[in-house]
């Protein structure tokens, strides 16, 4: 299974807490901070961590139910 499959599977079965484009643009943002390194790029990323926070505590959440 590759990332788009599992993250369509996951978001099928109610794990993701934001649909299916918000988590590939998580997955964007990681891997522009793996090649970018400028200020305003690193304020891109850093605006949506709260938001990824709270999508990884949901499918903490799921997971243990």
């Amino acid at each position: 299974m590759d990332f788009n499959e599992i993250m369509r599977t996951t978001d099928k079965v109610g794990l993701l807490l934001n649909n299916l484009e918000k988590r590939i643009e998580y997955r964007h943002k990681r891997n522009v901070t793996s090649h970018v390194y400028d200020e305003a790029r690193a304020f891109e990323v850093a605006f949506i961590t709260d938001a990824f926070k709270e999508e990884a505590e949901y499918l903490l959440k799921e997971l243990k139910k």
